[in-house]
C-alpha cells in the first residue's frame, strides 16, 4: 500500500494522473519492485543492529512508553502551569497566593489539578483562541483517570434490574446543609458578569472567591433581622432539579451515584425530583421568601397524580429537620395529607437532635471538618476570611439553629448522667480556669455571648433563640399535642408528635464508628498571650493549643453524634407519645470500614456523613426499600445506641 501509494504521488506530481499506463506502468513497476527490495534489506540491518545493542526487543518497547508517559506528565503540567498563571494575574490572588502555596500539601495538588482539568473550558474561554490548547484539553481529559466510574462499574441498580425489577413510587429528594449549589439572580457590581453563576458549588465559585473573597462573603451573607432576609440589591437562589445535588464541585459527588442507581431501576424525570432549598434559610423564611413547602406540597401531589403511587421521600442530614417541619405544617394546612400522598420517608444521616457542631460555629464562628470540601474546606474557612467576618457570616444563617443539640441535659446528660457511658462527654464546652458547661449550660453560654457581641446578626439571633426556638424535650404524660401548631417546635422531633399516618413508613439510615465532634475546649482571649488572636469581638475561642487538643470526640458520622442520629428512629419514635397513630420505623446502621482508610476512593463502605451516600451497602438498601424488598425493610442495629438508649429511655420516663 505504502509503494502504490508514493507511485500514486509521483505519478501525479509528473503527469496530473495517478493512473500510469504503458511502457510508464512496466517501468513503474519495476521501480517498485526494486524500491520494495532496498527496503527490506535495509530494515534487515535496523533489525540485526538492535538486537545487536539491546538485550531484548522489549527494551525498545519499553522506552517508547516511557517517552510517552513522559509526554503525558508534561502536557498535564503545562496545563496545570498555564491555569496557575492565569489565577497568579489577578489582584487578590496575589495577595495570598504564598499563604494559600504553603498552606498545601500534595492530596490539595491534586485536587487542584483535577478541578482545573475539569474547568479547563472555562479557562480557555479567558484565553485567546488557540486550537493547540483545545486539543491538549481534549487528551488530557481523555488520558485523566475517573476513579469513581471505576469504584461504582458494578451498580446495585443494575442488580435490581437484572432481577427485572424496577422502581413504581415517585421519589422526591431533600438536600442537606451546604450541599446545594446557589446562584445569583442580582448582585453588587463586584459580581459584573456572573449572572445565574454558582456563589456556591460549581467550579465558578472557586472563580469568584479567587477573584474576590469579601465580595464572595457579601453575597452569602444574610439579613435575617429583616422582613426579608436578601441583602439589599443581592439574590442567591438554590440552583433547581437533580444536577444541584449530584455533584458540589466537579469530581466531588453528593447524591450523584444515588441518583444513576435510581436512574439504573427505571426513574427519570418524571418520577425522581430533587426538592432543593437556600440552606442559609431558617424555615419559616423557606416558606415566607421561597414558598418552599408550598411547592414541595404541590410537588408530591403532581407526582402522585401523574404516577398513581404515594411518593416517597428521602433526605440527608439537616434535610431530616426539614422533612419535620414540612409534615408539621402541611397537615396544619391540610389534615390528612401525609397519609393520603406519603408512602415512606427515608431518612439518611438525620441529624433529628442536633449536631455539636451548631455551638462553635456560632459562638466563635469556627466549623472545622463540617463543611467537607477537601481543598475548600481548609483554604476558604480557615485562611482566606477572617474568624470575626465568619463568625458574622454564620451567625447570619439561621439555618445552623437546627444543628445546635436538642433535648437538653435529659438527652445529651449532667453531672450525673453520662449518654455514651464515657467520662466527661456529657460536658459539650469546657473553658480554661472557668468549668465545664453541659448542654443547657452551654446554650446559656451562647446566648450570653450574642449578648455581649454589638453586631445586628448577633442580637437578631439572640432573639430568634428566645422567641421562635425550643430545645427542649417533652416527656410521656406531658402536653404535646398543642404543639402541633406551634412552629417554634416543629424541628424538635422530641418535642412534636409524628404524623398521624398509620400507612407511613420511616426509615433511618446512618453510618457510626467515626471520630465525631462531641465537645471544645474553650479559652478566653488574653491580651498578654501573643500565641492567640487578639479579636475583640470574639472573646472565647477553642483552645487548639491544648495539651487534648480543642474538640473533644466521640462515636458518630463524623458530622453527626451517634445520639442525634440515632436515638430518635431506635426508641423514641416507637412510644406512643411522640407516635400516636404507631408508624412503623425501622433502623439500619453502617459501621465504617476502616480498610478504606488505605484508599483515597470515597463511599464504597464509609460510613462519612457525606461519602455515606456512595455506601454501597447503603444504596442497595435504599433501592431495597423502593422496591419492597423484604429483607431492606428490617432493622439492622448494631452500635452502642441500643445501651445509649436504655438510659435516655429511663431520664425520659420511658
Amino acid at each position: 500500500t505504502h509503494t502504490h501509494m508514493n507511485q500514486g504521488q509521483v505519478s501525479k506530481k509528473k503527469g496530473g494522473s495517478t493512473q500510469p499506463s504503458g511502457k510508464k506502468k512496466g517501468r513503474a513497476s519495476k521501480r517498485a519492485k526494486a524500491k520494495a527490495k532496498k527496503a527490506q534489506a535495509e530494515e534487515g540491518k535496523r533489525s540485526d543492529a538492535s538486537v545487536k545493542s539491546s538485550p531484548s526487543s522489549s527494551s525498545s518497547d519499553d522506552s517508547e512508553n516511557q517517552k510517552g508517559g513522559f509526554k503525558r506528565k508534561w502536557l498535564a503540567f503545562f496545563v496545570l502551569a498555564v491555569s496557575l498563571y492565569y489565577v497568579s494575574t489577578l489582584p487578590p490572588v496575589k495577595n495570598t497566593a504564598r499563604e494559600l502555596v504553603i498552606a498545601l500539601n500534595l492530596d490539595d495538588v491534586k485536587f487542584l489539578r483535577r478541578k482545573m482539568l475539569e474547568g479547563v473550558d472555562e479557562l480557555l474561554s479567558r484565553l485567546p483562541a488557540s486550537t493547540s490548547l483545545t486539543s491538549l484539553a481534549d487528551f488530557l481529559r481523555r488520558i485523566e483517570f475517573d476513579r469513581e466510574d471505576f469504584l461504582y462499574q458494578d451498580r446495585p441498580g443494575l442488580e435490581f434490574r437484572a432481577k427485572g425489577l424496577k422502581g413504581k413510587y415517585p421519589v422526591v429528594m431533600i438536600p442537606g446543609f451546604i450541599t446545594t449549589q446557589l446562584e445569583m439572580w442580582e448582585g453588587e457590581e463586584c459580581s459584573d458578569g456572573l449572572f445565574q453563576r454558582t456563589f456556591w458549588g460549581g467550579f465558578s465559585m472557586v472563580g469568584v472567591v479567587l477573584r474576590d473573597i469579601s465580595c464572595w462573603a457579601r453575597h452569602m451573607k444574610l439579613v435575617p433581622h429583616s422582613g426579608h432576609p436578601d441583602p439589599p440589591g443581592i439574590k442567591l437562589r438554590a440552583l433547581p432539579a437533580t444536577h444541584a445535588v449530584d455533584y458540589l464541585f466537579p469530581n466531588y459527588w453528593v447524591w450523584g451515584h444515588l441518583i444513576r442507581n435510581l436512574a439504573d431501576i427505571g426513574y427519570d424525570s418524571n418520577n425522581l425530583v430533587a426538592e432543593t432549598y437556600d440552606w442559609r434559610l431558617s424555615p419559616h423564611h423557606l416558606e415566607t421568601r421561597d414558598h418552599y413547602f408550598t411547592k414541595l406540597k404541590s410537588q408530591v401531589e403532581l407526582l402522585v397524580k401523574v404516577n398513581g403511587e404515594k411518593a416517597i421521600i428521602i433526605s440527608h442530614s439537616m434535610g431530616s429537620q426539614v422533612w419535620l417541619y414540612f409534615v408539621k405544617w402541611v397537615e396544619n394546612e391540610e389534615p390528612g395529607w401525609v397519609e393520603k400522598y406519603h408512602h415512606r420517608y427515608i431518612n439518611i444521616g438525620g441529624s433529628l437532635l442536633g449536631s455539636v457542631k451548631g455551638l462553635s460555629a456560632l459562638i466563635s464562628g469556627e466549623m472545622r471538618d463540617t463543611i467537607e470540601l477537601e481543598l475548600l474546606r481548609a483554604h476558604i474557612a480557615d485562611k482566606m476570611i477572617s474568624p470575626v467576618d465568619r463568625l458574622d457570616l454564620f451567625r447570619s444563617w439561621l439555618s445552623l439553629v437546627n444543628l445546635l443539640p436538642q433535648g437538653g441535659d435529659l438527652v445529651w446528660g449532667d453531672e450525673d448522667f453520662s449518654r455514651d457511658g464515657v467520662a466527661g462527654s456529657q460536658y459539650l464546652v469546657e473553658i480554661e480556669n472557668e468549668g465545664t458547661l453541659t448542654t443547657d449550660q452551654a446554650l446559656e453560654f451562647l446566648f450570653k455571648q450574642l449578648k455581649t457581641t454589638n453586631t445586628t446578626a448577633s442580637l437578631w439571633l439572640k432573639d430568634y433563640l428566645k422567641n421562635e426556638k425550643s430545645f427542649g424535650a417533652s416527656r410521656p404524660g406531658e402536653d404535646i399535642a398543642s404543639h402541633n401548631s406551634d412552629p417554634k417546635y416543629w424541628v424538635n422531633s422530641l418535642e412534636v408528635e409524628l404524623p398521624r399516618a398509620p400507612s407511613l413508613g420511616i426509615h433511618c439510615l446512618y453510618g457510626y464508628g467515626r471520630p465525631t465532634e462531641n465537645g471544645y475546649r474553650y479559652v478566653k482571649q488574653n491580651k498578654e498571650d501573643l500565641t492567640r488572636s487578639q479579636l475583640k469581638d470574639i472573646p472565647y475561642m477553642v483552645d487548639t493549643i491544648h495539651p487534648a487538643g480543642g474538640v473533644k470526640l466521640g462515636n458518630g458520622d463524623s458530622t453527626v453524634p451517634l445520639v442525634s442520629l440515632g436515638y430518635m428512629c431506635h426508641s423514641a419514635w416507637k412510644h406512643p407519645h411522640w407516635n400516636p397513630s404507631n408508624v412503623s420505623v425501622f433502623t439500619r446502621e453502617y459501621a465504617h470500614d476502616s480498610a478504606i482508610l488505605f484508599s483515597s476512593l470515597r463511599g464504597s463502605g464509609s460510613a462519612d456523613h457525606v461519602d455515606i451516600l456512595g455506601n454501597v451497602k447503603l444504596m442497595k438498601d435504599i433501592l431495597g426499600i423502593i422496591l419492597d424488598v423484604p429483607e431492606a425493610l428490617a432493622s439492622n442495629v448494631t452500635s452502642p445506641i441500643v445501651e445509649m438508649a436504655k438510659g435516655i429511655d429511663q431520664r425520659l420516663g420511658i
